[in-house]
């Protein structure tokens, strides 16, 4: 990779966002240190939920493990007093909206967040964020491993959440609270350990790389640094650096969001075509013209950012996939294929054995049919070929 490359992300389309919480903050540097995100389940083993694809049908099993729990607790506690042992057996119950929480925060963790997807975390006070991008399924950590984490948690003095449920995460980028959208900092007044945030996708890609492909439309942000006023002659001369932009390329204009303040953010969006996303993309580099989209880009800095750059040979598409993600979502399609040829056998041989089933009733069928007298046999053979010269005349 070289230095002086323009890195460009091609994020794909069904990328999803998602905040996880940290309790209080006090797991942030647990989740950093260990390259992943935990949440607390205590109540149904991982394989079991795994096997289920309904949100309704989570709310079930975790009330039917609560009833048998809440019962075998209640056998052990025999020996206290009927006060003491109803104090302790409704701490322990899960109230229903105990279970209906739990149920969609288990059922988001385990089915809705895909490998690819992005998760920001927060850590105390929310003064710093986290993002990081999904590299595994759900899965549990085992009793060795836990005891293996809480020893490494005491050396690097940082709290252990003791979760054994948890997805390894590959952390990109950490950035601090007043870059963070507004709209997302107002999400932190909910109260769930999980929300999805993908409407807010452009304001987290653009922490990321300000500069990235998605939904066939390429973004531009870029954060002005100079204090000076910005004059109405100099947006001009931008606003003429789009219209030549537009004109020089195949690429269509679509919007540009402005930051009215100074400093402030502007986000240039162009609609671009899917070949030629494809092209770029495989190509690797040369795809724009050096003569127009990298200079008009130059120019936007030097004019907007106070950053002079020093040069620029290329462009360097990257997709926003790490390879262990490319490796693993192939190994997923690989087993989605054996699974759809194992349904296709299935399917076929259910088929060959309802045609045998009906061939048998038909055999069984015919023996019973009454045979045709001979006496008729000749005039239904007339009568056949009577009308099979009909049709002859016809045609």
């Amino acid at each position: 990779m070289k230095e002086n490359y323009l890195k460009i992300d091609i994020i794909p389309d069904n990328t999803n966002y998602w905040l996880i919480r940290t309790n209080g903050g006090s797991w942030y540097n647990d989740f950093k240190y260990n390259d992943h995100v935990s949440i607390t389940n205590n109540i149904v083993d991982l394989n079991t939920l795994k096997e289920i694809n309904k949100l309704e049908d989570y709310k079930k099993v975790i009330t039917s493990k609560n009833d048998s729990k809440q019962k075998e607790l209640k056998q052990a506690l025999l020996n206290l007093s009927e006060n003491e042992r109803e104090k302790i057996l409704e701490k322990s119950n899960l109230t229903k909206r105990n279970i209906t929480d739990l149920s969609k925060r288990l059922f988001e963790f385990i089915h809705e967040i895909k490998i690819g997807d992005y998760i920001v975390i927060p850590n105390y006070r929310s003064f710093e964020f986290s993002i990081g991008i999904v590299i595994s399924d759900a899965i549990e950590y085992n009793d060795k491993e836990i005891q293996q984490l809480k020893t490494d948690s005491k050396k690097q003095d940082y709290k252990y959440s003791n979760n054994k449920l948890h997805r390894k995460i590959k952390w990109l980028k950490e950035t601090s609270r007043y870059r963070i959208d507004p709209k997302i900092l107002n999400k932190l007044q909910m109260h769930q350990t999980i929300i999805n945030l993908s409407e807010y996708k452009e304001a987290i890609n653009y922490l990321i790389n300000p500069i990235y492909i998605q939904n066939n439309h390429l973004h531009i942000n870029i954060d002005i640094k100079r204090k000076e006023d910005i004059s109405p002659q100099l947006w001009f001369e931008f606003n003429n650096l789009i219209k030549l932009y537009t004109e020089s390329t195949s690429f269509q204009f679509k919007s540009q969001k402005i930051d009215v303040q100074s400093p402030g953010i502007i986000e240039f969006i162009s609609f671009i075509p899917f070949d030629f996303i494809k092209k770029a993309y495989f190509d690797n580099e040369e795809a724009f013209s050096i003569t127009s989209w990298i200079a008009n880009f130059i120019l936007f800095y030097q004019i907007f950012k106070g950053k002079e750059i020093k040069s620029i040979s290329g462009i360097e598409f990257q997709e926003k996939v790490p390879n262990d993600i490319k490796e693993l979502r192939n190994d997923a399609e690989r087993e989605k294929l054996k699974t759809d040829i194992a349904k296709y056998e299935l399917e076929r041989m259910q088929i060959e054995a309802s045609l045998r089933k009906l061939e048998q009733k038909n055999n069984e069928t015919n023996s019973n049919i009454l045979e045709v007298p001979e006496k008729f046999e000749s005039e239904i053979k007339n009568e056949d070929e009577s009308v099979s010269q009909n049709d002859s005349d016809n045609n």
